[in-house]
């Protein structure tokens, strides 16, 4: 029995082990890039820059000198769909700047026709008759201060010793 050589695996990476092309299919059958094979781990960057664990603040990953899983993730076949000199030309995405809410114009309500008030009947006129006002005979020097004075504040005080808990309860007993 002769030995076969191994069935070489499908994979949807295109072109050699060692080339790519730079090249996109988009879903509306358009392609775009440069369209040259170049080396794979050379000509394109990597998908992503580092491993899970080392990520910003917004979650996007960063390499980190000297840590293994960076270093593989850098190194292995995942790499961006362009070149690095189509991936320096493409647009970039810009943060918008927050702008001004521009005023819609909102039409005025137009005003509705004014009703005539109904014209009030005529009375006959009766004597207006002021309300009189007598005087207070002065207050007594007694009834002036209308507000007592606040108690002083009693620092409240964590009994250390079952004694000084039922003094402490005698007293509040005493002043009720």
């Amino acid at each position: 029995m002769s030995k076969q050589p191994p069935k070489k695996k499908k994979t949807r990476l295109k072109g050699t082990d060692a080339d790519k092309p730079c090249l996109v299919k988009h879903s509306d059958g358009t392609t775009s890039g440069c369209g040259k094979t170049k080396n794979r781990l050379l000509g394109f960057k990597p998908r992503w820059a580092g491993c899970a664990q080392h990520k910003t603040e917004r979650g996007r990953r960063y390499f980190q000198q000297g840590c293994a899983d960076c270093a593989e993730k850098v190194n292995s076949n995942i790499r961006q769909p362009y070149c690095i000199e189509c991936d320096k030309t493409r647009p970039k995405k810009k943060r918008e700047k927050k702008k001004a809410a521009d005023p819609t114009p909102t039409p005025e309500p137009v005003a509705a026709a004014p009703t005539p008030e109904p014209t009030p009947e005529p009375v006959a006129a009766e004597p207006l008759i002021e309300p009189v006002v007598e005087a207070q005979p002065d207050p007594s020097p007694d009834s002036v201060e209308v507000t007592p004075e606040p108690a002083p504040k009693r620092k409240a005080k964590r009994p250390q010793s079952l004694a000084e808990a039922r003094a402490l309860f005698a007293e509040l007993d005493g002043e009720a």
